[in-house]
């Protein structure tokens, strides 16, 4: 819970400190703040692209903070077996959901180092990104305010 007895971009690195993931804390804070000082209009907040539940995080943050909001975070959540190394070292994945195939990174490829260094970690430990995103939420007891959705957006 943000306390405003302390600085609030603190309160965010202490947030995501656990969660992997590349979103620096200036977007975080940014993301934070327009989430806050829009609470008086009215709806949900929706996520594209939520990938281990960093910026979900700090959405459901705003959304227990403000009240009556849920915040729905739609992403591929691609699984372990759904990457898939490119002739050229590269990575791409392909994610199917309800018999339809969504191709992620195939244009612009993941190089190896980044991929071995950042990616395929998670995969260690967890299956699939959804496990991670769910448990990442379930930490900071989130999961009444975010609600995951394995879609194409």
């Amino acid at each position: 819970m943000i306390d405003i007895k302390y600085p609030i971009v603190s309160q965010i690195e202490e947030i995501v400190k656990d969660i992997p993931g590349w979103s620096p804390v200036d977007q975080l804070y940014t993301l934070f703040a327009m989430g806050y000082l829009t609470s008086d209009l009215e709806g949900d907040i929706v996520e594209i692209g939520s990938w281990c539940g960093i910026s979900a995080s700090v959405l459901g943050t705003v959304a227990r903070l403000i009240g009556n909001t849920k915040v729905y975070c739609i992403d591929l959540f691609p699984e372990k077996t759904d990457w898939k190394q490119n002739q050229d070292g590269t990575y791409s994945m392909s994610v199917t959901i309800e018999n339809e195939t969504y191709v992620g990174y195939d244009q612009q490829t993941v190089w190896k180092e980044p991929f071995e260094r950042d990616i395929a970690p998670i995969y260690e430990k967890y299956q699939g990104i959804l496990e991670i995103f769910t448990e990442s939420i379930a930490k900071k007891q989130l999961q009444s305010l975010v609600i995951p959705y394995k879609k194409f957006s």
